[in-house]
């Protein structure tokens, strides 16, 4: 195998792993071209298309209690009927506001954390873990607003 080929190779298995550990391989197909398709300009490997539509969505604000927090760091986990895996994150824009979206139609609990250290984290509505975060219905093609949180000063919480 040339060495343009196994990095072609290299690309797509790398590309799989990484949707394999957010749960997301069955919400993809993945096109087994491996050489450049001329009606893809953005993507010469193939094209990835939805098998699924996974396009609702979950909306909210993050504050202190007085003002928007930018930058907090909002992670979304998927209850699979044995557990909560991680599906996807973003981060809040200046107004405090998100928008984690790409989420097919599930059950979901959100954390929200500062990577700075400032504020303590906390998950949806108001808990201290992932055990005893709130449930968060999504339906796809829906927006699930209002899913808030104030955060506390005072730095990072670990539990040990």
């Amino acid at each position: 195998m040339n060495n343009k080929r196994f990095s072609k190779v290299l690309l797509v298995i790398l590309l799989v792993l990484a949707f394999a550990t957010t749960n997301a391989v069955e919400a993809i197909q993945f096109d087994h071209k491996l050489s450049p398709d001329p009606a893809n300009k953005n993507n010469s490997f193939g094209s990835v298309t939805s098998l699924s539509e996974a396009d609702g969505s979950i909306t909210g604000i993050v504050t202190d209690g007085t003002k928007p927090l930018n930058g907090i760091l909002v992670e979304v986990y998927r209850w699979t009927g044995s557990g909560y895996d991680w599906s996807n994150l973003t981060t809040t824009d200046a107004s405090g506001n998100y928008d984690v979206g790409n989420l097919s139609s599930g059950i979901y609990r959100v954390q929200f954390s500062d990577m700075a250290g400032v504020y303590f984290p906390e998950y949806y509505d108001n808990a201290p873990d992932l055990d005893s975060a709130t449930d968060i219905s999504v339906t796809t093609g829906s927006v699930t607003s209002g899913i808030d949180a104030v955060l506390a000063e005072g730095g990072t919480s670990q539990a040990l």
